[in-house]
């Protein structure tokens, strides 16, 4: 039947999960060595994404995703003024919400195409992530890297394009 539809005036809400996890650091296409899990930094992004859906139709809806995450990023350094040469371990991080986005999208075809299908959205990204985000390091408030702080503090569109197909015994 038409179970990839929703129909006129139901709503979906719907969870998903990402862990992200980098330890590896590039120039250009080439790795750099020098930087390795012993001297950091390694980031870990754990993101929980909560969307809800609102259907104005078999065709058209309209979706709310609010992205939760938890992130780290880790390093070893050497203590400054500590007289010691040897690096220790610094842990940062940055949780929190992240940039909301506004969705609304239509499937190209009706919903009478039940073999096949592609659904076209264009969403608003509104700056709701913290973007001025900090973390102690050697007793003192810095910011975290920017690649850990939960906003990127910008406007954004958002396109998406997404289908499926069905197949005989699939």
């Amino acid at each position: 039947g038409s179970g990839s539809y929703m129909k006129k005036g139901e709503w979906e809400i719907t969870t998903s999960f990402l862990r992200y996890y980098s330890d590896k650091r590039f120039i250009g296409e080439s790795r750099n060595f020098a930087i390795n899990a012993f001297k950091g930094p390694i980031n870990i992004r754990n993101q929980f994404n909560f969307d809800v859906t609102y259907a104005f139709s078999p065709r058209w809806s309209l979706s709310l995703e609010v992205p939760v995450q938890f992130q780290t990023y880790d390093l070893h350094r050497v203590v400054p003024a500590s007289g010691s040469t040897l690096p220790v371990p610094v842990n940062t991080g940055a949780n929190g919400l992240g940039d909301i986005t506004l969705r609304a999208g239509s499937w190209l075809l009706s919903d009478e195409h039940t073999k096949g299908n592609i659904f076209i959205s264009l969403g608003l990204e509104f700056p709701t992530g913290n973007t001025d985000a900090t973390s102690p390091v050697y007793g003192r408030q810095v910011p975290v890297d920017i690649s850990v702080q939960p906003g990127n503090g910008a406007w954004g569109i958002i396109p998406t394009v997404q289908g499926f197909r069905t197949f005989r015994r699939f």
